[in-house]
């Protein structure tokens, strides 16, 4: 039985694999069922689904970012919120939908700066012309209070008053 994943939209995804030039296994999700499908996911590897839906096959890295660290910032987003949290490395970053659309949008991440201290910094994405890049906000070794200190801005104007730390 080959690998199948349905991602959040519904659509059905299947697990293929092929070979590199120099010979290497590569894999990819695609809706297609023909050509060489896989039965079972290869050690190392684990499915990932972006926040707008795309699926792919990507090795399992080191995990940076606790559980508990990702409930914090999950539990901070307002409820009536159309959020998704994705995590990355030491980076967690929230996506809000856009209002017609199913396309999320990066709009606050929390980056893991100090391994040893758990000091996270908070940036927001600014949408100024001249910027358009992450700008920091604050830090903190208190996720749970950085969190919901800067989440509560999520979805309203005050978002876009929020500006550097420095």
């Amino acid at each position: 039985m080959p690998v199948e994943y349905i991602n959040f939209k519904g659509d059905k995804y299947y697990l293929h694999e092929g070979l590199t030039k120099k010979g290497n296994p590569k894999y990819w999700f695609s809706k297609n069922l023909e050509g060489k499908l896989v039965d079972e996911i290869p050690d190392g590897f684990e499915i990932y689904e972006e926040p707008n839906g795309m699926v792919f096959l990507r090795r399992i890295g080191p995990k940076l970012v606790t559980d508990e660290e990702i409930k914090a910032v999950e539990d901070s987003i307002p409820e009536e919120l159309r959020a998704k949290v994705d995590v990355k490395k030491d980076v967690i970053t929230i996506y809000l939908a856009e209002f017609f659309y199913v396309i999320y949008m990066a709009m606050m991440r929390f980056i893991l700066i100090d391994k040893t201290t758990r000091e996270f910094e908070v940036e927001r994405y600014c949408f100024r012309g001249s910027i358009d890049d992450w700008i920091g906000l604050d830090r903190s070794t208190d996720l749970k209070q950085l969190a919901k200190k800067y989440c509560f801005h999520l979805g309203k104007e005050s978002f876009y008053d929020l500006s550097y730390f420095i």
